[in-house]
């Protein structure tokens, strides 16, 4: 999963478990972003190559938010006045598609882009506007998958460095 500028981060999810392992300027970002910009080099030697994973309610377990997404998108549901309209047809990564744009309560659009030919995947979604823009782009439909926990020699668990600096 790429985050703009910031930087990359591998997700795997299992029914019942998330792990993430961020590269290295994902980890300085987000030392910066926690006002220890100094801490980065320490901090990408620290976790680097490892896999950060933590309990159910933790919110790393939010990196899997988006393998829901589908899901919350078709849902019906009364979201307080959203509304669809249809957009133009253009081509996502080669693939011809329709766009969809979506415009909550609060007037924030977000477009989404449905294969035009097929089954009609969602390909890609992208918010340009908010506190939150980004793009995710999906690919791979009906391919084998098999998810795997990583080797638990480089698994750390985010519940246990938090233990620890708490008490430091």
């Amino acid at each position: 999963m790429g985050i703009g500028d910031t930087g990359r981060t591998e997700v795997l999810h299992t029914g019942a478990r998330t792990w993430i392992k961020p590269d290295e300027n994902l980890w300085a970002t987000m030392a910066s972003q926690q006002g220890h910009p100094q801490a980065a080099a320490a901090i990408v030697q620290l976790f680097k190559g490892h896999y950060l994973t933590g309990p159910a309610d933790d919110d790393l377990q939010g990196a899997v938010g988006m393998c829901s997404l589908i899901k919350g998108i078709t849902e019906e549901k009364d979201d307080g006045g959203g509304t669809y309209a249809k957009g133009s047809a253009g081509t996502v990564n080669g693939t011809k598609s329709l766009s969809i744009v979506a415009t909550g309560p609060d007037g924030e659009t977000s477009t989404l882009y449905v294969a035009a030919e097929g089954e009609p995947y969602l390909l890609r979604t992208e918010q340009t506007q908010g506190s939150e823009p980004g793009q995710l782009t999906f690919s791979g439909f009906k391919e084998p998958l098999t998810v795997q926990a990583p080797p638990s020699d480089l698994v750390i668990d985010v519940s246990v460095v938090t233990d620890q600096l708490t008490t430091a």
